[in-house]
């Protein structure tokens, strides 16, 4: 092993000057946040859908409404009984369940417009105010997280 004493000195050339440094900008999806605050779901209702609690500090009173009511309207569509739910179900039981890998179900339809409407809402309004939605599949839809940042 060598060692700092035993090594051949560089040349001052081969040694990059400390006055430049590159900056880098850090994309706010790879920074950590400084405070989070959870909306847990709500189960109030107990017929099973999933949607999130509106009952939050007074603090955020009003600051969220748009967002989650936008985000319990897009769970409650997509867990909504229909002809069509019906129908891929039951074309799922009669394909051994290779139907979702061929078509896109309602539920799958419905799932990718919420994620859209979460990455809207985050480039459209909170990432300008250093705030971020994160994305309420990676939890399980326990709780939806309004990550903060300075």
């Amino acid at each position: 092993m060598a060692t700092r004493s035993s090594m051949p000195p560089t040349s001052s050339s081969e040694q990059q000057p400390t006055d430049s440094v590159d900056h880098q900008v850090i994309d706010i999806s790879n920074r950590v946040p400084d405070k989070a605050i959870r909306i847990e779901r709500d189960y109030s209702q107990g017929n099973g859908i999933t949607r999130f609690s509106n009952e939050y500090p007074l603090l955020l009173a009003g600051r969220f409404q748009h967002t989650i009511d936008g985000i319990n309207h897009l769970l409650e569509e997509a867990e909504r009984v229909s002809w069509r739910v019906v129908f891929d179900n039951v074309m799922e039981c009669l394909t051994i369940y290779t139907w979702p890998i061929f078509f896109r179900t309602h539920y799958q339809q419905c799932i990718q417009r919420l994620l859209t409407f979460i990455h809207n809402e985050n480039e459209t309004l909170y990432h300008q105010h250093g705030i971020s939605i994160s994305n309420p599949i990676r939890c399980a839809y326990l709780f939806l997280e309004f990550k903060m940042y300075n």
